[in-house]
């Protein structure tokens, strides 16, 4: 399975993107949802992901010119509920331990059920970059006996944004 949604640069943090749904035929199942991974590890900081109802968030401002499309894995669980037991994700920790030691983990055979879902973000480019003149300052001359219409000088304007947002218009 797999969700693909397009997202707006300039959508600000803590906006919702995409609600991720999953269902379970065990209705006494609760789901919790993780996000697990991504292709590029830049992404995984700019989205957050709530374990409880699957809705996905920016966690920071996204960029296009930095990153046009962010591919996340999230992984979504089902475990039975049992009065003494909680369905967590899974968090990993650094325990020093003194050498030589032994860790034992168990985790008391509950069935737990998995899938995973890839999530494509494409962020779509807005006008947020302003054109900047290359050469400046310039500085023309013009004879006195120059023709109507003559050239006088050629500026020269680039645009960090992409296809129609990066087009460039001049007037005096």
């Amino acid at each position: 399975p797999k969700y693909e949604v397009n997202v707006p640069e300039d959508t600000p943090p803590d906006t919702e993107v995409l609600r991720i749904t999953a269902t379970d035929q065990d209705e006494k199942n609760k789901l919790t949802y993780t996000l697990l991974s991504s292709t590029d590890p830049f992404s995984l900081r700019k989205f957050r992901l709530d374990p409880g109802t699957g809705v996905l968030y920016t966690a920071e401002r996204l960029d296009h010119e930095t990153m046009h499309q962010h591919t996340l894995t999230v992984m979504v669980r089902s475990c039975d509920l049992l009065p003494s037991v909680r369905c967590v994700s899974h968090k990993l920790f650094y325990i020093p331990l003194p050498l030589p030691s032994t860790l034992q983990v168990r985790d008391q055979d509950i069935p737990v059920k998995r899938n995973l879902v890839r999530v494509i973000v494409n962020v779509l480019d807005t006008n947020d970059n302003a054109p900047w003149f290359s050469g400046s300052p310039y500085v023309g001359r013009v004879f006195e006996s120059a023709a109507i219409g003559s050239a006088v000088l050629q500026v020269s304007a680039l645009d960090k944004d992409k296809g129609q947002n990066a087009e460039i218009i001049y007037s005096i």
